[in-house]
């Protein structure tokens, strides 16, 4: 019962911090970024895809050792929608990921760094996308825990 605990704690820890990390990612897109801005935009992105993760990993153990049941939850409509949105997450971090890699890479190299307004706008929409996404992932979890879906 107490590993229950401790592993719901880590869950909740890092989703609480994968949130707070796309938010800064959005702060730091608000105007164009400079080489430091971009340098802090693929620190808050590494943190971001270790705490997705973790919220996936201890999500997982929880499931399967930690007294949920994983035919219950695999068969739930609430439980796909859950993974569904975890997917769609994963699937929107690959770009913008390469897009902030790349950015690196040129603020490093002289003479001046200035991201395309195409490029910088289109990353703006998909990170305010996964914070929208993000925000929903609670809400399949609070129902299943309750016992809806089932």
């Amino acid at each position: 019962m107490p590993w229950d605990a401790v592993f719901a704690y880590l869950h909740l820890l890092a989703a609480g911090v994968s949130a707070a990390l796309k938010v800064a990612e959005h702060w730091l897109l608000a105007r164009p970024p400079d080489r430091l801005q971009v340098r802090l935009l693929g620190q808050a992105r590494l943190g971001y895809l270790l705490a997705i993760t973790t919220v996936l990993a201890t999500g997982l153990v929880r499931l399967q050792g930690m007294g949920g049941s994983p035919v219950l939850a695999s068969g739930s409509s609430l439980f796909a929608v859950k993974i569904a949105l975890y997917v769609l997450l994963l699937l929107l971090a690959v770009p913008t990921t390469g897009t902030i890699v790349r950015w690196n890479r040129e603020a490093h190299s002289p003479p001046a760094f200035a991201p395309r307004l195409r490029e910088l706008e289109a990353l703006r929409a998909t990170v305010s996308l996964e914070i929208g996404l993000l925000a929903l992932v609670p809400l399949p979890a609070v129902m299943l825990a309750r016992g809806a879906g089932f």
